[in-house]
């Protein structure tokens, strides 16, 4: 049902050939990823005159009923110009490899992320993104001292108190709090968010990369379940409520 192909006159040496239902596809491709390390030597160079080197490599799907892939990647700093040729490749519809979250997640758009640079949108989204980041260029130091300035505070404080200390969500808090004062100049706590921000990040990160995100669980239990089939939006919808009507409120022009 699946083999390799040899193949010298082509610029991969080996690919990877998947073929059978579409059903039964992708576990194949994962299992012979996984049995076998299919796809990680080097390929024999695309061209002598600037000695570039690829792979040819089949995609694992990540969801059950996805299309199957044939990628190309790029594995020297020469070839990596290649990938900024819109010409070459399109960045259409992808987040991570070949997998994108299901818009339902954001609203309902395609967000900057999922746009190709060749849509007029992309270019729209990423002035704004530039503008902010100018606009509030010089708070980014003093709201970065200022948050994890408390941050340590807060953790000396623990310690003192009960002999210990969890650095990891009072960092989290502290990241988000650092982002929405530097960005938007807005402090969530003196929001309807209050300390909320980061737990919510959080799920609605794990609904939308749960498909290929590794939580510990037995490898063919992870991929019986949260791989094969998305964790249904309508779970998170109320958490990204808060988060949208947070940012929303929080982005109009701050006081410089």
């Amino acid at each position: 049902m699946f083999h390799h192909l040899n193949q010298p006159s082509s610029p991969s040496s080996k690919s990877l050939v998947i073929m059978g239902s579409l059903l039964l596809a992708p576990l194949k491709i994962a299992w012979i990823i996984s049995i076998t390390k299919a796809g990680t030597s080097i390929s024999n160079p695309k061209s002598k005159n600037t000695d570039q080197r690829c792979l040819e490599l089949t995609c694992r799907p990540v969801l059950l009923f996805l299309q199957i892939h044939r990628s190309w990647f790029y594995l020297t700093e020469k070839a990596f110009p290649v990938l900024f040729d819109v010409t070459k490749v399109e960045k259409k519809d992808l987040f991570t490899g070949t997998f994108m979250p299901s818009t339902e997640l954001t609203g309902g758009y395609r967000v900057l992320s999922y746009l190709d640079p060749s849509e007029p949108k992309h270019a729209k989204l990423k002035q704004l993104m530039f503008y902010l980041l100018k606009s509030r260029r010089d708070h980014v130091i003093p709201e970065f001292n200022a948050g994890y300035t408390e941050l340590f505070m807060s953790l000396e404080k623990n310690l003192a108190l009960r002999g210990k200390a969890s650095f990891g969500e009072a960092n989290d808090q502290a990241a988000f709090n650092f982002l929405a004062r530097c960005w938007f100049g807005t402090d969530p706590a003196e929001t309807t968010l209050g300390l909320d921000g980061p737990g919510l990040v959080s799920k609605w990160v794990l609904f939308n990369l749960g498909p290929v995100l590794k939580l510990g669980l037995p490898k063919y239990l992870e991929d019986l379940t949260i791989h094969t089939f998305r964790l249904p939006p309508l779970l998170i919808k109320k958490s990204y409520q808060r988060l949208y009507d947070f940012f929303y409120a929080s982005s109009g022009l701050p006081a410089r």
